[in-house]
This record gives C-alpha cells, sequence and structure tokens, in this order.
C-alpha cells in the first residue's frame, strides 16, 4: 500500500505538486509553536479564573 502511494506521487507530477503544497500549508498551520501557545491560553484562563475542570479536562461551564 505505501509502496503504491509513493509510486503514484512518483509517476503524477500534477498529485506530487499538490501533496507538496498541502504539506507546506499544514506545516505553517499545525506546529507546535502554535499549538504551545494555545496551550498556554487555555491553562491561563482556567487559572486566572479558577475555573474547576471537568473529567475530560475542559473547563465546567459557569453557572449564572
Amino acid at each position: 500500500m505505501i509502496a503504491e502511494g509513493v509510486n503514484r506521487l512518483l509517476d503524477d507530477q500534477a498529485l506530487y505538486a499538490r501533496v507538496e503544497e498541502n504539506t507546506k500549508t499544514a506545516r505553517e498551520q499545525y506546529n507546535w509553536d502554535l499549538e504551545k501557545e494555545a496551550l498556554l491560553n487555555v491553562y491561563t484562563n482556567v487559572v486566572d479564573r479558577k475555573l474547576p475542570i471537568m473529567k475530560d479536562g475542559a473547563p465546567k461551564p459557569a453557572q449564572q
């Protein structure tokens, strides 16, 4: 299966170019630096608001 995919990429230059471009885009959008910032924001908000955490890790909704 993997070999078939590699051979297809080698045989189809247009497909190869699309995959290459998508890889570059994904690398820019999904990386540890961005994830680190997002997680730090979540943790900071939880700590600053002293929100209780549910078992799944999500903050409990605010009670009105």
